[in-house]
């Protein structure tokens, strides 16, 4: 494969043009498996490893891959950017990984707990909320959606346990908020039964029919 890419790059660099090949058995050169080719090490290859994304989206895979010194900026530059929806890039991932389908059930509940307290004007709790994520919103603004240090924690298992920690301290603080508990009930007729439901449970209230709840925490139900 690597001769055949050579003829395919007529033994020139992916990145600078200069020429390709082997000095005493020492290549000058070194593949990039982001962008698939070849690269020299004088200039554009200095042996930096990162994860792939399109490696961890379809095979689940986090180990460091050699990539160019464009690739590692280009990596390096996005890794925060919540750009990749797995579910519309990799929907059989979501039901492969436990680890993303526990993360995913904590962030609906999240989201569901954002947006009581937002509505309730809870204002400590939106600021609490907003200060914890520390400009990644998006966690609680689409399931879906992450960026690809997003994906390395919950193969870590830190985002679970982040998620989980702010999970509780918010509903710790909105179940004491007396204000929040009296807007709920004055509002209750205006909501939506889904929405009263998930908000009630959530608090820990007393709710009549548990089966919109089931429908936000499916790993939970499919660890147990």
């Amino acid at each position: 494969p690597e001769e055949q890419q050579l003829r395919l790059q007529k033994h020139r660099c992916l990145g600078c043009g200069a020429t390709l090949g082997t000095s005493m058995f020492v290549k000058n050169y070194l593949p990039c498996r982001f962008l698939d080719g070849l690269f020299c090490k004088k200039l554009c290859h200095g042996d930096e490893h990162r994860p792939i994304p399109h490696r961890i989206l379809h095979h689940w895979d986090f180990v460091p891959h050699r990539v160019c010194r464009a690739a590692a900026s280009f990596l390096d530059d996005v890794s925060h950017l919540p750009v990749v929806d797995v579910g519309l890039v990799s929907p059989r991932l979501l039901a492969a990984s436990a680890a993303l389908r526990n993360v995913r059930s904590v962030r609906l509940q999240l989201s569901y707990l954002r947006d009581l307290v937002a509505r309730a004007s809870f204002t400590d709790g939106v600021a609490y909320l907003d200060y914890k994520l520390s400009g990644r919103v998006h966690l609680v603004l689409d399931s879906e959606l992450y960026s690809v240090m997003d994906l390395v924690q919950v193969e870590e298992g830190r985002m679970k346990r982040v998620l989980d920690e702010l999970l509780d301290r918010l509903v710790g603080m909105a179940a004491r908020s007396l204000d929040l508990r009296d807007w709920l009930e004055k509002a209750a007729p205006t909501l939506r039964a889904e929405d009263r439901t998930i908000y009630r449970s959530l608090l820990g209230l007393p709710i009549e029919d548990r089966a919109p709840v089931a429908a936000i925490a499916p790993a939970a139900a499919a660890a147990a």
